[in-house]
This record gives structure tokens, C-alpha cells and sequence, in this order.
């Protein structure tokens, strides 16, 4: 097989909901290389290990290759060309909608599609089968966070911006597992003047049980540091009433 140049194709990282932006060099039908895309404003070109290896996986043995059909659900699959599957999808689609209505059609999407799937997914639910009833894993899996975040912030979305990592004086990590799920922002966060190593104060967080964060909690409202749900915990507030508590040692 002739070698063909190779071409860069902008998108975003798969994994994580930090929405790293990144290019892939493809050639051949193969992505060849990835690296961080210098423009977006969610990274500047910079990719942790999982972005930059996120596409190893599509070259790997034993994913699904080829389309599969079966008469009855007892049956072997059976592989047949990939238009003759989209065309047997689209007729029974058809169907149910005749018989039936859009609404008897619903879709629940995976939160590890790209961008772009995501964006033709909807387009597929809402404007060609005209079905309301779409919704993804990408969301379900966040409604507690989101609820934490209107709770405590007021909004349910997280506040600031990532480019206010760059500028901070004091960051205060509560309950994030950053070097598992979002080893970007770890990465950024201690790269930009001290940390954990290097700090002024380093707070190790006992582990402590319900009752002892109950116990804080409370210390924090008497104190007025928390105020209710449209309030903004002070985080070196925070730190002193816990010093205080015993819950977390200098």
C-alpha cells in the first residue's frame, strides 16, 4: 500500500471533561501522532499522558470491525457490509416510527463520544427522527457534582476559568482525585509557582469520618466562613477552622 502524506485533524481528547484540544496527524487511515493544539483555550497545547496515547486503542486487536446481523436473538451473529446494516437500521427505524411515532425512538448516548459524534447524534434524534428523547452518560454521571456545585456556588457549573490556575496565589484541593481524572490540571496546578513540594504550607487532610466534617461544617457556618447555598466557602478560612478542629495537621 503507496504512502500517502500525512493530514491534521483538530478535535478533543475523549477522556476527561477538562475538553483538551488537540490535533491528529493521520495518514494511511491511521492516526499517526497527537499533540496538543496550540489555539484552544482549554489546554494551549499542552496534553497529559492519556491525551497524548488516547489514540493507541483505535490500532488494537478485538475491536468491532465489521457490521453484524442475526434473524433471531438465540442466533450467531453474522457479519454482512456495513450499507447493508445502516440500510436494515434505517428501515426498521422507519418502521416503529410509522407505527408508532418519533417519541417511541429514544437514544442514550455514551459520554466517551467525541465531539462530533455527540454533535451528529443529536442532529440524528432531533432534526432527522424528530424524537426528543435523547440524553447521555455525560450528563446523568455529573447531576451530582452539578448539584454540589449549585449548592455550594451557586451555579452549577465550576467557577472561574482554567487560564485563573496560571495566576493563583493559594489553591486549595479538596476531595479531587487529580492525578486519576483530571492529570491536566494537576499538571498546570504545579507547575505554576510552588506546590506540594516546595509550599509555604502543606495541609495533609485527616481521614477522618462523617462526623468529624459534620463538626466542621457547623464551625464553618457559626463562623459565618459559609453562608448558605448561594455562598463561597474562604478557603484559607477554611483551612484555619480545620487546623483548629484538629482535623487536618501543618
Amino acid at each position: 500500500m503507496s504512502k500517502t502524506a500525512a493530514h491534521n485533524v483538530r478535535t478533543v481528547c475523549p477522556y476527561c471533561g477538562v475538553g483538551c484540544g488537540m490535533i491528529l496527524q493521520v495518514a494511511n487511515g491511521r492516526v499517526q501522532k497527537v499533540i496538543g493544539d496550540k489555539d484552544h483555550p482549554a489546554n494551549f497545547g499542552r496534553l497529559c499522558t492519556k491525551g497524548v496515547s488516547c489514540a493507541e486503542p483505535l490500532a488494537l486487536p478485538g475491536r468491532l470491525a465489521f457490521a453484524f446481523t442475526r434473524e433471531r436473538r438465540n442466533e450467531e451473529p453474522l457479519p454482512l457490509p456495513i450499507q447493508d446494516a445502516l440500510a436494515q437500521t434505517a428501515a426498521r427505524l422507519k418502521k416503529i416510527i410509522a407505527e408508532h411515532g418519533p417519541d417511541a425512538v429514544a437514544f442514550y448516548v455514551s459520554g466517551q463520544l467525541s465531539m462530533e459524534s455527540q454533535y451528529l447524534a443529536g442532529k440524528l434524534a432531533k432534526g432527522f427522527l424528530r424524537t426528543n428523547n435523547i440524553d447521555s452518560n455525560s450528563r446523568l454521571c455529573m447531576a451530582s457534582a452539578a448539584s454540589g456545585y449549585k449548592l455550594s456556588l451557586g451555579a452549577d457549573g465550576p467557577p472561574g476559568s482554567y487560564q485563573d490556575i496560571d495566576k493563583l496565589n493559594c489553591a486549595l484541593v479538596i476531595g479531587s482525585n487529580m492525578q486519576g481524572l483530571y492529570l491536566f490540571k494537576k499538571q498546570q496546578l504545579t507547575t505554576v509557582g510552588k506546590n506540594a513540594l516546595n509550599a509555604d504550607a502543606f495541609y495533609a487532610i485527616a481521614p477522618y469520618g462523617g462526623a468529624g466534617r459534620k463538626i466542621a461544617f457547623s464551625v464553618l457556618v457559626e463562623n459565618g466562613v459559609y453562608g448558605g447555598a448561594t455562598a463561597a466557602p474562604a478557603a484559607a478560612e477554611i483551612v484555619n477552622a480545620a487546623l483548629k478542629l484538629g482535623l487536618i495537621q501543618p
